[in-house]
């Protein structure tokens, strides 16, 4: 057989054998898809049973018929979260590998992210990872509420309370009205009795024993654990040092705010230079406050810079009428509205530059917010909001809320209960 015989002869075979594959294609992939239907239904059945690890095998032969279809990767991650034959976080870690299987251009890609927000935040510890994830999914699709809460319970968990009102907001305008009433429990603690507005994450997530009270030492093990799974996170050290100058360890908390001063994130991130600028000004270190505050690169506006600002006004520059009108400027969102220092600092810029009316006005102001922080009196509204729906704990909750000029919360308690009550805190 010469050459061209041989080519000729191997080109014929070829051929046959394309011939008999293009004839049983359509059979295999018949029975692929059969086989790929089976799997899914039966794993299924196996997860409905609780038996995961059977469920989980069947997943696997889907994910290997079709590695990104969207309901047999979130079937299969239920299955591994579910198993009891791995750790929470070896589970969390495996399930993220498949999750991230999916794109970003898929129908569902705003729920694999915010889901994969969640298992960063409840499971791995790992806050800064999850705000980006969640925050992610908010940029693919931001109707739905689940990424919004656990955006607002992140806040909370880093100790941002103060920070959390836009997603308390869109989480609330959210939800059906069968669930306001606990969403605006929920607010209040979260901004008023911030211990138990995280009992319940804290037990969920191992910080806080079962029969245990929610203290300092709870929140030393969340913040701690999250330094831990993030070392590098401006994030995560922080709110470490807001929590020591919680606990009135002003030395250790600024040593670990200037030694945050060069991380590539800390020029940008408004909390972290108010709570810096805030503790030098308190410490008597004026130039490096003021200094600090000029090398601001956050954006320039809001709560914590006007707060800010106001405060380098009036001790370093001695500018009250500028001073004056950042604090007012605070003053005209959530918590300045609600923070009786504001309206102190504001009154001594107005007594300095000779309108004594005003001041005095100011002073009594804050005096009359300040009584509404005492802890009797949140102790009584804390186990009113065991029954959030009831009349008298509406009315209360009206009163409260009035006393303090947050008309958007008045107006949303009007509605729990249908009516418009009166009361006082006088």
């Amino acid at each position: 057989m010469n050459q061209t015989q041989f080519r000729r002869t191997g080109r014929g075979r070829l051929l046959l054998l394309m011939l008999a594959l293009a004839a049983i294609w359509p059979s295999y992939r018949w029975w692929q898809e059969a086989q790929f239907r089976s799997a899914l239904q039966l794993g299924q059945k196996y997860l409905n049973q609780r038996r995961e690890e059977l469920a989980e095998e069947q997943f696997e032969i889907c994910r290997q018929i079709h590695p990104q279809d969207t309901q047999s990767i979130l079937l299969w991650s239920e299955a591994v979260m579910t198993g009891r034959s791995r750790t929470g976080a070896e589970a969390a870690e495996l399930v993220l590998s498949g999750l991230r299987q999916i794109s970003d251009e898929d129908a569902a890609a705003a729920e694999i992210r915010m889901r994969e927000g969640r298992l960063l935040l409840f499971v791995l510890n790992r806050p800064d990872a999850a705000e980006r994830m969640l925050r992610r999914s908010l940029a693919l699709d931001d109707r739905p509420v689940d990424a919004w809460y656990l955006l607002w319970k992140l806040y909370d968990l880093t100790g941002r309370f103060e920070q959390a009102e836009p997603f308390y907001l869109a989480t609330y305008e959210r939800t059906t009205s069968e669930y306001r009433p606990m969403r605006l429990r929920e607010w209040y603690l979260s901004q008023f009795s911030q211990g138990a507005a995280n009992a319940e994450l804290d037990r969920r997530m191992g910080f806080l024993g079962p029969d245990e009270l929610a203290g300092d030492a709870t929140v030393d093990r969340r913040l701690q654990a999250f330094v831990d799974a993030e070392p590098d996170s401006l994030l995560n050290q922080t709110a470490q040092a807001a929590f020591f100058v919680q606990l009135r360890d002003r030395d250790k908390a600024l040593q670990t705010l200037l030694r945050l001063q060069q991380h590539e994130e800390a020029a940008g991130n408004a909390w972290y230079l108010s709570l810096t600028i805030e503790l030098l000004l308190e410490l008597g270190r004026l130039d490096e406050a003021a200094q600090l505050a000029d090398a601001w690169q956050a954006a320039r506006d809001g709560y914590l810079w006007h707060r800010c600002a106001g405060r380098i006004s009036q001790l370093v520059r001695r500018e009250d009428e500028a001073a004056v009108d950042h604090f007012r400027q605070a003053r005209q969102e959530w918590p300045g509205n609600a923070d009786w220092s504001l309206l102190h600092f504001e009154a001594q810029s107005l007594a300095r530059l000779g309108r004594g009316e005003e001041s005095k006005r100011l002073r009594e102001q804050a005096d009359r917010i300040e009584k509404l922080t005492e802890l009797d009196l949140h102790r009584g509204i804390r186990i009113a909001l065991q029954q959030p729906n009831a009349p008298a704990t509406v009315s209360e909750m009206i009163a409260f809320y009035s006393a303090l000029g947050r008309t958007q919360e008045v107006e949303a308690w009007k509605q729990v209960g249908g009516l418009s009550a009166q009361g006082s805190f006088e």
